[in-house]
């Protein structure tokens, strides 16, 4: 369920149906994976449809921060091996022509 479209649905009795609702959830384009449901009163929230609804939400915004965290570690990594090749050509270059061989060539102040 990767999709984040959430949907819920409560009737107050065992007798009520749901089907409606359901439908214009799917109308709605939330997926059938995704319509979570409860058949209780509506006085408070202690509904175990919507406390899985709750938890799917939060595992799905977890998973997509930690993908984040991935994804930026992975970026970090790829400019610290950069940054290292970087180092290396300047060594050469230093080693081979002189230590003030770069700030030479680029016209910079020693």
């Amino acid at each position: 369920m990767s999709n984040n479209i959430y949907g819920y649905i409560r009737v107050s009795t065992k007798d009520q149906n749901e089907d409606r609702q359901r439908i214009a959830m799917q109308e709605a384009g939330v997926p059938q994976n995704a319509i979570f449901s409860d058949k209780q009163s509506g006085k408070n929230f202690d509904r175990e449809g919507y406390h899985q609804m709750d938890l799917f939400s939060w595992a799905e915004t977890k998973k997509a921060e930690d993908q984040k965290r991935e994804e930026k570690r992975k970026r970090e990594l790829q400019i610290e091996e950069k940054k290292k090749k970087l180092d290396g050509m300047m060594e050469k270059v230093q080693s081979r022509y002189g230590e003030n061989s770069l700030r030479k060539g680029m016209h910079l102040p020693e």
